[in-house]
């Protein structure tokens, strides 16, 4: 937008050299400040939305509205009426003024759309943030529960194992070694059992004997 600013006071500079020395150079050079200002219009047509549509809209009638009294300024002066000329000119120069006050407005407008477009998005990062953490520590909790169940499948195998191995050491042979389990505990559990029977099948032998010596006797 400010580049319509300089554009529209080069357009005055232009139309006021040529009054000053109307010579073909002066005119072609104001015909090309004109041409870059619509030029710069419809480029400001893409920066219209809902917030500064009335606004821009107002905007883009004073540059067409500088143009026209810059062509009326221009024809009067080429007809020798110079006291028309004149008043059309300082018509020119005050829209290009106004121009230059609207331009400063509507960037005002566009830098606080923005600011508050940036401290929603600082809003909005600000909840994610939240809503992250939230999800790290339901993750977190969900790992310790996870871990504390592993660590549940190991440890109660190894105990009744434990446990069993006492029952052992203490010449309890005939209660049975059962591990819920389908890892290597489990089979280690399934060689205790088997190395209690076999214990318990040595202790039994000797008694069966002598039950049977006895009863041939």
């Amino acid at each position: 937008m400010n580049e319509v600013t300089r554009t529209s006071q080069q357009v005055i500079a232009d139309l006021n050299n040529y009054f000053i020395t109307p010579t073909p150079e002066n005119l072609e050079k104001l015909n090309n400040s004109k041409e870059k200002m619509e030029k710069m219009q419809k480029e400001v047509l893409y920066l219209r939305n809902s917030e500064n549509e009335f606004a821009l809209t107002n905007y883009i009638n004073l540059i067409d509205s500088l143009a026209e009294t810059a062509d009326r300024s221009l024809l009067f002066f080429n007809e020798h009426e110079k006291e028309d000329s004149a008043k059309e000119f300082a018509e020119a120069t005050r829209i290009s003024m106004y121009i230059s006050e609207m331009t400063l407005t509507l960037i005002d407008s566009e830098l606080n759309t923005y600011e508050r477009f940036y401290r929603g998005i600082i809003e909005q990062s600000g909840e994610i943030k939240k809503l992250g953490i939230w999800v790290m520590l339901m993750i977190t909790c969900l790992l310790m529960l996870l871990t504390y169940g592993f660590s549940l499948s190991i440890t109660k195998p190894v105990k009744k194992l434990t446990q069993a191995a006492n029952e052992l050491s203490r010449g309890r042979f005939h209660l049975p070694i059962k591990v819920d389990s389908n890892d290597e505990i489990a089979f280690l559990a399934q060689t205790f059992d088997r190395m209690r029977i076999n214990i318990n099948n040595l202790i039994s032998e000797p008694g069966e004997e002598w039950k049977d010596g006895s009863s041939n006797g």
